[in-house]
């Protein structure tokens, strides 16, 4: 490495030197370039000296000539001027009579030109009349066709208007007889919903013989609080980072904990983790929102030892006042409240939950989405109505099997238990109910829009969690039928059918998305609400859990609510008016 160093330096020394001796010799050559030049300067300056010396002598000689030659023009001039004057005498006697000629010619030649301008005039005035009269012909045809075009236009827009404003009619007229007929279907099905009492029924089944919840020996409140938490950690736990397979107990594993039949408690680990996430949002504020250090509840670790004190300072900054869970909590610990309690406290939890901004999130979101299937699902129902139409207008022969009322009257097994009371109504006296529906259509007319559309909307959103029952089967099929689907049938959609089977092949296409639709809708709606299916004559209540795994009916002692002051004398005797 240091030869090659070496060998390096002493190149460049070499090049260093070599570029030194050219500059030399190039300074060397300007040297010799600049002293040639200055020799060659002298010689031509001495040159300029012969020549300027040799015209000095030649001028003087000139001046010489010059001056016998002017002598010689002086004589020869005053004889040519004597000469010159005689001619000059005889020609200007002949310029004269020229002059006189050329001004008779001149004279006769503006005559010639002044009659050859004027006609020219003449001429060039006659064609721009020609063109101004063609140009003003030319404006006037130009202002009758625009003006024939004006009025066509405004003519045809008119006959547009008139078109669109009888189509406007005609669609509005449309309108309001769907918007009657709807309105008359409302009403008759609503009178047609209206729960009726199953002893005015004459063809009145047996009640089916209900049990009770396998195993189950805690109070029917404290029941129903963890069915809530059960219900709202299945639906809000990944909104709150809680691993549900992990920190989320079963329904007996939690029983066991409240009645202490387990090994382990699994409701102190649960209820500690669900404080953690209220305290986090949507958090406590004010002064009972300190511990008796004055430290914050959000910022002191939670653990076994004092979740008992923390969740009492969260019950009372969240009540505003003491309760009787918080009471508890004052000289007991969390372990040692009755199983009421602790489900008590789990679901206060779960109340103050919903408060927070992450759970009030995740129902927007829920709901926006709902709000697009739902928007889709309508799409795909009047694309259907649609195609089925053109098939009659195209094949009136062919007759379209309505196969979504078809899978409107399967029932899953929840909305047949729903549907008992109604169903059991179709008897002799549904006539005289549609009868009054009709004779009350005059006064029901009267009522706000507002109203209506409120019943609407109610009445689609029972009609979708009623519909959408049926397809919650095909829920998971039918994502992927979806996408793939999308691509191919957006481009037949904007294609019209030809042919009998294409029709068919559409029809089918659109039911199976707007079945799909209907499943995807149903899903969504239960991480909302839970299905109510209505009350039976001792009032309880009919619910079905989306996670609960059946239909769910309220006990006798929450079902008896309002009945102690009920006349059983009426009851006999509309008994014995139906017998």
């Amino acid at each position: 490495m240091q030869k090659q160093h070496e060998r390096q330096a002493k190149l460049n020394k070499r090049k260093e030197k070599k570029k030194e001796q050219q500059e030399n010799a190039q300074k060397i050559a300007e040297a010799k370039m600049h002293r040639r030049l200055e020799r060659q300067a002298a010689i031509e300056a001495s040159k300029q000296a012969k020549v300027r010396k040799a015209q000095e002598r030649l001028q003087q000689k000139l001046e010489k000539q010059e001056m016998l030659q002017a002598a010689k023009q002086a004589k020869k001039e005053r004889a040519r001027v004597v000469a010159e004057q005689k001619k000059k005498s005889k020609e200007e006697v002949r310029q004269l009579k020229h002059l006189q000629k050329l001004q008779k010619l001149e004279k006769q030649k503006l005559e010639k030109e002044v009659k050859a301008q004027q006609l020219m005039e003449a001429r060039k005035k006659k064609k721009e009349d020609v063109a101004n009269a063609k140009y003003h012909e030319a404006m006037r045809k130009a202002k009758e066709r625009e003006l024939k075009r004006q009025q066509a236009v405004l003519l045809k827009a008119q006959e547009k208007e008139r078109l669109k404003e009888e189509k406007r009619r005609a669609k509005k007229l449309v309108k309001e007889r769907k918007l009657e007929q709807k309105r008359r279907e409302m009403i008759l099905s609503r009178e047609l919903k209206k729960p009726v009492e199953d002893m005015v029924l004459r063809d009145a089944k047996p009640l089916p013989e209900l049990t009770r919840v396998k195993d189950l020996k805690i109070s029917g409140s404290a029941f129903a609080d963890l069915c809530m938490v059960q219900e709202f950690l299945h639906n809000f736990g990944t909104a709150l980072d809680i691993d549900f397979d992990n920190e989320v107990p079963s329904m007996a594993d939690m029983q066991g904990s409240l009645l202490n039949e387990n090994d382990e408690d699994v409701i102190t680990p649960l209820c500690q983790t669900m404080l953690l996430a209220a305290l986090d949002d949507p958090g406590v504020e004010g002064p009972c929102a300190e511990t008796a250090l004055g430290v914050k509840l959000d910022q002191v670790e939670v653990n076994e030892s004092n979740v008992s004190e923390i969740l009492r300072l969260f019950i009372i900054a969240r009540n505003a006042e003491p309760n009787e869970i918080s009471d508890s909590l004052t000289d007991k610990p969390f372990t040692a409240l009755s199983p009421s309690q602790k489900a008590g406290s789990l679901a206060f939890i779960c109340n103050e939950l919903l408060c927070g901004r992450t759970i009030c999130r995740e129902i927007e979101s829920k709901i926006e989405y709902m709000s697009s299937l739902r928007h889709n699902k309508w799409i795909a129902e009047g694309n259907l109505r649609k195609l089925k139409a053109l098939q009659q207008q195209k094949f009136p022969e062919s007759k379209i099997p309505n196969k979504t009322t078809a899978s409107e009257e399967k029932k899953s097994p929840g909305k047949k238990a729903s549907t008992q009371a109604t169903t059991a109504t179709t008897t002799p006296n549904e006539k005289e109910r549609k009868r009054k529906v009709v004779e009350d259509e005059g006064s029901d007319g009267s009522d706000d829009d507002d109203d209506d559309e409120d019943d609407d909307d109610e009445e689609i959103e029972e009609d979708d969690d009623e519909d959408d029952d049926e397809a919650g089967e095909e829920d998971e099929g039918g994502d992927d039928d979806e996408d793939d689907s999308d691509d191919e049938s957006g481009d037949e959609e904007k294609a019209e059918p030809e042919t009998l089977e294409e029709f068919e092949k559409r029809i089918k296409k659109l039911e199976k998305k707007q079945v799909q639709f209907r499943s995807k809708l149903f899903t969504s709606s239960h991480s909302l609400r839970a299905l109510y299916l209505g009350q039976d004559r001792f009032r309880r209540m009919y619910w079905v859990l989306p996670y609960g795994g059946s239909l769910y009916i309220e006990g006798n002692e929450n079902g008896e609510t309002g009945l102690e002051n009920f006349d059983m004398s009426k009851l006999s005797e509309e008994h014995s008016n139906i017998d």
